[in-house]
């Protein structure tokens, strides 16, 4: 699957794609996410015997198609565990949001200052309210 997912090129990250976050549902332990950079966020409800992409939405920039289905770069995925369908990510190319009825990962970030943008890696939930996250971002210029 990794060729598949990543688009069977090496990324530009050291050692290639990462896989970093594994968010499980709180309701159902089969149903689980990955999210992994050079790849996007993908999903199994059957113990991770089979996945399918979940990146309806979500864009890639940096491709020919910024809307391919493999590909993204996520840097943090997390799960809500009192709201278990709503998932966020905070990605190379934003900051989203997606009602996991919807299927499709919605942009966040409008309100965050343009001179630093909304790039970054950690994304933390707040622990009683599913509609309020924190963000760290970096402004992406210099590594």
């Amino acid at each position: 699957m990794y060729l598949q997912w990543t688009g069977g090129e090496q990324d530009g990250t050291p050692d290639g794609p990462k896989l970093h976050s594994i968010p499980v549902d709180p309701c159902d332990a089969r149903h689980l996410y990955i999210g992994m950079s050079s790849g996007g966020v993908f999903e199994s409800v059957d113990g991770g015997s089979d996945w399918k992409p979940l990146n309806a939405g979500c864009r890639a920039d940096f491709r020919p198609d910024k809307y391919t289905e493999y590909g993204q770069y996520p840097h943090c995925v997390q799960l809500h565990p009192l709201a278990p369908g709503i998932l966020y990510q905070q990605n190379h190319c934003g900051i989203y949001r997606m009602e996991r009825v919807a299927g499709s990962w919605t942009r966040i970030c409008e309100s965050m200052p343009k001179k630093i943008g909304d790039i970054g890696f950690p994304i933390v939930l707040h622990p009683r309210d599913p509609s309020t996250v924190w963000v760290f971002p970096m402004d992406g210029t210099s590594v």
